[in-house]
């Protein structure tokens, strides 16, 4: 006699990654000094939290809404343009990315 398996689950499991979608600056804005970031990011579950990423390197982890970041340009060299990006994970480590916003920073160093 064969054995029998038999599989049990409890729950659902999540593989519903999370909406995220950068709402602040809007692209092809002309930005400048201190410039709020907005990210929007909502799951069927829960967010556990967004990474902010400027040119490729994550500037910030957030975890608390509102997703809101300062970000001082006044770094950055004038007539410049970036990129800004998000990437959300909910709690069962699903993740998704934003579109991609680029800005031109003007009255930089």
């Amino acid at each position: 006699m064969l054995p029998v398996l038999f599989v049990m689950t409890c729950g659902s499991v999540d593989v519903e990654a999370p909406e995220v979608m950068v709402t602040n600056p809007s692209p092809g804005t002309m930005v400048s000094g201190n410039v709020i970031i907005e990210v929007s990011a909502v799951d069927d579950d829960a967010v556990e939290h967004v990474a902010v990423y400027i040119d490729d390197a994550i500037e910030t982890t957030l975890s608390v809404m509102p997703y809101t970041y300062v970000w001082d340009t006044s770094q950055y060299a004038d007539s410049t343009s970036h990129t800004i990006y998000a990437h959300a994970f909910d709690q069962a480590g699903n993740r998704s990315v934003s579109q991609t916003v680029t800005v031109l920073v003007v009255g930089g160093c």
